[in-house]
C-alpha cells in the first residue's frame, strides 16, 4: 500500500469539494478526518482522490445530478487551508508506518441517516471513533 503524502492541486481541490459537501459545518478536526478517510480509502485500493470520490454510491452528494454546486466560498476556503495540515498528518503517520486516524475508510453522520440508523456496512467494521457529527470505521 503505497500512502500518499504531498497532495497535487487537483486532489487537493476534490477532497475540498467532498469535504465541503460532507463536512463544511464541522470543527477543523472534522473535515481533518473526512480528508483523511478518503485518502485511506485511495491508498488501500489503490485509486485516485477523485475515483474514491466519485465511485457509485460512496458520498451522498454525488447521488444527485447534476452534483450541488459550491455557493459558501468562505467554507470553501477554509477547508483549503487544512490541506497543509493533512499532508503534514500523512507525513507523521507514513514515518510511523501506518495511515492517519487509525486507518478509518468509512464515516457516517448519525443525523443524516433515515431514522438515525447506521448503514449495513458499520456492523461489518471496527468503530474506531466519534468527531463531531461523524462516526469513523475501519474496514
Amino acid at each position: 500500500m503505497k500512502m500518499k503524502v504531498e497532495l497535487t492541486n487537483v486532489e487537493k481541490y476534490w477532497l475540498m469539494v467532498n469535504a465541503y459537501h460532507e463536512a463544511r459545518g464541522e470543527s477543523d478536526d472534522g473535515v481533518v478526518a473526512v480528508c483523511h478517510v478518503v485518502l485511506n480509502r485511495a491508498a488501500r485500493r489503490n485509486q485516485t482522490v477523485y475515483d474514491v470520490i466519485t465511485a457509485p454510491s460512496q458520498f451522498s452528494w454525488t447521488l444527485t445530478i447534476p452534483w450541488p454546486v459550491i455557493k459558501d466560498y468562505k467554507a470553501a476556503a477554509r477547508i483549503m487551508s487544512l490541506m497543509q495540515r493533512i499532508e503534514s498528518e500523512r507525513l507523521d503517520a507514513a514515518a510511523k508506518m501506518v495511515l492517519p486516524l487509525e486507518g478509518a475508510d468509512h464515516y457516517y453522520a448519525p443525523k443524516g441517516m433515515a431514522g438515525g440508523k447506521a448503514p449495513g456496512w458499520a456492523a461489518k467494521m471496527r468503530f474506531l471513533k466519534e468527531i463531531g457529527g461523524h462516526r469513523f470505521y475501519v474496514s
